[in-house]
């Protein structure tokens, strides 16, 4: 099953919003991921999917910084 990489980025600045301008959100959807399915996956297992799949989304949210 693919694993879809999402970055939000602006969302901090929703907390504070009141009245007026909406502040400007950016999604940014990443190329799914692909994992090999595992029935009991150890913890090790599940930590390198975890970090993977996050350092796709650090990726998407740098260049979305940048592009602001």
């Amino acid at each position: 099953m693919p694993v879809v990489p999402v970055a939000i980025h602006g969302s901090k600045d929703v907390r504070g919003w009141r009245r007026g301008r909406l502040p400007r959100i950016t999604v940014s959807y990443g190329t799914p991921l692909r994992f090999d399915r595992v029935e009991e996956p150890t913890r090790d297992e599940a930590l390198d999917a975890a970090r993977a799949i996050f350092a796709q989304v650090r990726e998407q949210y740098a260049a979305l910084d940048a592009a602001r």
